[in-house]
């Protein structure tokens, strides 16, 4: 009774459904199946199914007699026995924790993109701060690794760029108190990139405190409305930065280059989308002219 309740039943009552609609409420007879055996997608399952079925076997027999020879012959067969039989000894829970953390993609935390980011860092001239992230309500978000202005600003605007997330270990051993930029004169954009972070706590968010560093030798690029970056500064020990060079009449995205943030945090809603633009790796000096998202 329970093997015809749990195993019969079922494939009788799934057999019979077979012949109705999608809905269950009309009767269609062979249809179905006329369907399933009429479209490509149903011969490429048959197809990779008897692959699997044919290649599988013959590959775990060939692997582990090869495997097995290896135990017996090699010098370091007891390394080889450990590194064969570790994976079987620890638990899949055990396995995926471990897997997790080293592939984690924020570099303080996961190991591989630690090491990669550690690697970059040697062979690039750009100033990396590892997990940056904008401070929220202050007019710039963050997408694909971009940190940009939420909206478009034009010449003679100042656009700030607080932020978080970065370990202070990153700044070096005598990093500058951060400052308001200048004012902008006719065709600039100016501001402020910073750590908005205060030792022990305090400060008002989104503004420059005492105890808040600047973030220097960072990318700035002012965007025009085609993905092109029209212009480029790099920040001061203080943070600041001046572009210049910029058409009066003309609006831009200020953003941050992806090395300033190497993870991709969620967009605002309604923003311009950047990820469907290129970004170029141009250095930091020169004015930036030409290069593209």
């Amino acid at each position: 009774m329970l093997l015809g309740a749990l195993v019969v039943y079922p494939m009788v009552f799934t057999g019979i459904r077979s012949f109705y609609n999608a809905k269950g409420d009309k009767f269609i007879g062979w249809d179905n199946y006329v369907t399933m055996f009429t479209r490509d997608s149903t011969f490429t399952a048959i197809r990779n199914n008897i692959i699997w079925v044919i290649v599988a076997p013959i590959s775990c027999t060939l692997i582990g007699l090869v495997f097995a020879v290896l135990l017996d012959k090699i010098r370091w067969s007891t390394a080889f026995k450990l590194i064969i039989f570790m994976p079987m000894a620890i638990s899949m829970l055990a396995a995926g924790v471990i897997f997790r953390g080293m592939f984690q993609e924020d570099p303080s935390i996961g190991v591989v993109n630690a090491a990669i980011v550690g690697a970059k860092s040697v062979f690039s001239n750009q100033s990396a701060y590892p997990g940056a992230k904008p401070r929220t309500d202050a007019g710039i978000i963050a997408e694909q690794g971009i940190i940009a202005t939420e909206s478009t600003v034009t010449p003679g605007s100042t656009a700030d760029f607080p932020l978080v997330g970065i370990r202070t270990e990153s700044l070096g051993e005598d990093p500058t108190q951060a400052a308001p930029a200048s004012g902008p004169a006719d065709g600039e954009v100016t501001g402020t990139v910073w750590l908005d972070f205060v030792r022990g706590g305090g400060g008002v968010p989104g503004s420059i405190d005492d105890g808040e560093m600047g973030l220097p030798g960072v990318r700035v690029d002012a965007v025009a409305a085609d993905g092109s970056v029209a212009a480029s500064a790099q920040t001061a020990d203080d943070g600041t930065y001046v572009i210049q060079g910029l058409d009066a009449g003309a609006s831009y995205r200020i953003a941050l280059p992806p090395r300033t943030s190497p993870r991709a945090p969620r967009a605002c809603p309604g923003s311009a989308p950047l990820s469907s633009r290129r970004w170029s790796s141009s250095p930091i000096s020169g004015s930036g002219r030409g290069s593209r998202w």
